[in-house]
């Protein structure tokens, strides 16, 4: 089928193409179909499959659209054939790009047709609620265009030019001046007319009016804009309009002005507004500068003077011509130049904080920033505090008045760095600045090794077992380990008790130091406090002082811990024996059950001697069946007793051990998890012809395919790994488990998925979202991307609070995200 309109002998049908693509997963590009297009083939070209008479076709192309046809059924064929593609838009001089459609329009689920009666509020709704003023400019300009942009050869006739008169002219030169700020700086007459929506040679005759009044030149057939400064600008304008003009940019109003030459304020306004229109926003320099902060923010007259160093007649060009923004004056900030920026802090007594925003004055937000610059290594509090009135004459250089009140003294500024959350204290009155927001992102793997037995231990214990990581964090001592647990941290299964101790399932220490002496006992002193070191990491020589003097009663004359434990009466024993039916519990459950009725249940039932009597041992915080070796024995033959395992949150199966036997078999591949709380044994997969050796093989299989450093999603999995396993149709969270238990992968969790990696570092969510981004990419574009990619979705303000976290800057009122600020100041100006 050939498409004759405006005299193309084009298929327009292979347009729709791309839109099938799109809904089938097939990667097509404009450029490739235009191309394809270009060169004469049709939809039949493809159906008959003539590989001789394709050969000029590019063959992945050919191979993408014969896969694509193959895929679709004749009803496809009949829709092309009805509905005209969004993709049109793309091929006009309107500033649609590829892209654009792709990402934004297509989404929407609007018909090419219903561009024709859109309107800005409903264009704004169904693409997300943003401002997109330009964008439904370019829009809207495409569509007038259609695809006339497009260079193919033409069969259409040349028309014969008509005689243009003076009056229509003036008319044409007019408009195409009110047209001239929505056309980019280089264009083509093609171009200008199809924007104008009138002829080529009626366009030629209105440019060359524009040229003679300087707004505009030619270049090899370009049109190209010229720019001059406003005073150059009102040169053109004449004399005694421009007297009018001028006094109304230098400020006064339109009665003012008015009253000044004997006419009224509206015959003022009209003598202003067709001035101006003479005088295009980009066509003047400075307007071209600032124009984008005065759209934006609430910026007034002495602003620009002071700060931008701009006339306050630029400011009143700018009021006259545009708009002006609304968004708080303080948030234009990070926009300026360097030489702006002082100026404005200066001015408006403001600083800049952290996030590079300006911020009020306030003595934490100085020491956060002093801390955050320059007192990232642990000294003492004095000498941060020499430090710190040393940085603050720096930034408050030619602000004595400032200065003055934010010189604090040494205590009030160690208050100040107490409640700072970056400030991390260490032994001695010794503290320095930590970025807490990687810590924070690590919170999962964290939190793995505080699965504990119940107990009291010292923070070293665990710093030590994993002091590589915590470095990798800049965590450099157990003290600052202790205090990001305490203050930042706040891990739910364990309490922080005084430097360096928390605690696991323990509230009060001189009872869970009897229960140890009742499970222990009779135990020599000296062997029990090496014990006590050895498991939970608590210092020899404190935990004898507290003993000696607090539990004196417990040291025999053999220099021996033992607990005068009373005999139980026939009827103690049989309540024990009623009271013990299963085979296991904590300890700390029964204490919660039956101490309340009995108040020395756990020194008169809880030891070894009396548990004994009924057939149980007391062993690391559980009451076992005698028989019954450890907890983790007990659970490894729970967890695999049956095919599926579902969890049940019952006390014993939120103890440290019950959760150290679960990942202990997951990583085994004896276990894998299904669905949120149920697990399912190996051996249902081997009775369906699974082995653990063909688990352990895809595991390897994806380990060895991923494996040059790159993230990997279960969508990533599915569409490039073959495997039996794969067909199995288990949830996602099933596959993952097995992939994570790869020794070499890492993993990122996010809200719908793992992302995994292989790599010597850790990565957070943020690396993963960063590796996505380009120089002022839109954000709506790069969620898409993820999404596509690798199938994780993301909320807005997430990717936000991420990229900032790396240094990147997001524009709100653009939706764009650079890759610093540089970066988009360089964009605009």
């Amino acid at each position: 089928m050939s498409h004759e309109e405006d005299g193309r002998d084009v298929d327009m049908r292979m347009l729709g193409l791309l839109d099938l693509a799109d809904e089938k997963g097939f990667k097509l590009s404009l450029q490739s179909m235009v191309k394809v297009m270009d060169e004469g083939y049709t939809i039949e070209d493809f159906l008959a499959g003539d590989e001789e008479q394709l050969s000029t076709v590019r063959a992945n192309t050919r191979s993408s659209i014969l896969k694509l046809l193959d895929s679709i059924v004749s009803d496809d064929i009949d829709r092309l054939k009805e509905l005209k593609s969004l993709y049109r838009l793309a091929l006009t001089d309107g500033g649609i790009s590829e892209k654009t459609v792709k990402n934004l329009l297509r989404p929407t689920g609007l018909s090419y047709e219903q561009l024709e009666e859109i309107d800005y509020e409903t264009f704004k709704r169904l693409t997300g609620g943003g401002e997109r003023h330009s964008t439904f400019a370019k829009l809207t300009r495409s569509f007038q265009t259609d695809y006339g942009a497009w260079k193919v050869t033409s069969s259409k006739k040349a028309t014969r030019p008509h005689k243009i008169g003076s009056r229509q002219l003036k008319q044409i030169e007019e408009n195409l001046t009110i047209l001239y700020d929505e056309m980019a700086d280089y264009s083509t007459l093609h171009g200008w007319a199809a924007s104008a929506g009138i002829e080529e040679d009626e366009t030629r005759a209105g440019l060359e009016g524009l040229i003679r009044k300087g707004l505009l030149e030619l270049e090899d057939e370009r049109v190209v804009k010229r720019t001059r400064n406003l005073r150059d600008a009102l040169e053109a304008v004449s004399e005694v309009h421009r007297t009018i003009l001028g006094q109304r940019l230098s400020g006064m109003t339109l009665q003012e002005v008015g009253r000044t030459h004997g006419i009224t304020r509206e015959r003022v306004r009209q003598i202003v507004q067709k001035a101006l229109t003479g005088i295009p926003l980009t066509h003047v320099i400075e307007a071209r500068r600032v124009r984008y902060l005065y759209e934006n923010y609430d910026l007034d007259a002495e602003f620009f003077e002071s700060v931008l160093l701009e006339s306050r007649q630029i400011f009143h060009y700018l009021f006259e011509k545009r708009e002006k923004g609304t968004v708080e004056k303080r948030l234009v900030y990070p926009l300026l130049r360097l030489d702006e920026r002082k100026r404005m802090l200066l001015r408006e007594g403001l600083y800049e904080n952290l996030e590079g925003q300006a911020a009020p004055l306030t003595k934490s937000g100085l020491v956060e920033k002093y801390y955050a610059l320059e007192g990232r290594e642990m000294e003492h509090v004095s000498i941060h505090h020499r430090r710190y009135l040393s940085f603050i004459e720096e930034i408050l250089r030619d602000r004595e008045g400032d200065l003055e009140a934010f010189r604090i003294s040494e205590r009030a500024f160690e208050g100040l760095s107490d409640r700072i959350e970056g400030c991390i204290q260490s032994a001695g009155h010794h503290v320095r600045y930590l970025d807490i927001k990687p810590i924070l992102e690590e919170r999962e793997a964290i939190e793995t090794f505080f699965v504990l037995d119940p107990g009291i231990y010292n923070a070293r214990l665990v710093y030590d077992a994993h002091s590589d990581y915590f470095r990798m964090l800049d965590i450099r001592t157990y003290h600052e380990l202790h205090n990001i647990l305490k203050d930042n941290l706040k891990i739910e299964t364990i309490q922080m008790r005084r430097m360096p101790e928390f605690s696991v399932m323990v509230t009060d220490k001189l009872e869970w130091l009897i229960s140890l002496i009742d499970e222990m006992g009779p135990i020599p002193l000296e062997t029990f406090l090496l014990r006590v070191e050895e498991v939970y990491g608590l210092s020899i020589s404190s935990t004898r002082s507290l003993i000696q003097m607090e539990l004196s009663d417990y040291i025999t004359a053999k220099n021996e811990l033992a607990n005068d434990i009373p005999e139980l009466s026939e009827m103690e024993e049989e309540f024990i024996r009623s009271v013990l039916v299963r085979d296991v519990y904590t300890a700390q459950e029964l204490i919660e059950r039956y101490a309340i009725k009995i108040t020395d249940f756990q020194h008169r039932y809880l030891n070894k001697r009396n548990l004994s009597l009924v057939g149980y041992d007391l062993r690391r915080g559980f009451v076992l069946r005698k028989g019954i070796d450890s907890g983790e024995g007990y659970f490894r033959r729970l967890l695999l007793s049956e095919d599926y395992f579902r969890w049940d949150r019952s006390p014993l199966q939120n103890t440290p051990s019950f959760w150290k036997t679960l990942l202990d078999l997951q990583e085994s591949l004896d276990l894998f998890r299904i669905e949120e709380d149920v697990y399912m044994n190996i051996s249902v997969l081997e009775r369906a012809g699974i082995a653990k050796e063909m688990v352990a093989e895809f595991r390897e299989e994806v380990g060895n395919h991923f494996s040059d450093g790159r993230y990997y999603t279960m969508k990533n999995i599915h569409e490039e790994i073959e495997h039996p396993i794969l067909d199995l149709g288990f949830e996602d969270v099933f596959y993952e488990r097995i992939c994570r238990s790869d020794v070499k992968a890492r993993f990122i969790p996010t809200p719908s998925g793992d992302v995994l990696y292989q790599a010597d570092e850790r990565r957070n969510q943020a690396n993963f979202i960063g590796h996505s981004v380009t120089d002022g990419i839109h954000i709506d574009e790069l969620l898409a991307s993820i999404e596509q990619e690798h199938g994780i979705r993301f909320e807005k303000w997430r990717v936000i609070e991420k990229m900032n976290s790396l240094g990147m800057y997001y524009m709100h009122e653009m939706e764009r995200i650079y890759l610093d600020k540089r970066s988009f100041l360089d964009s605009i100006y």
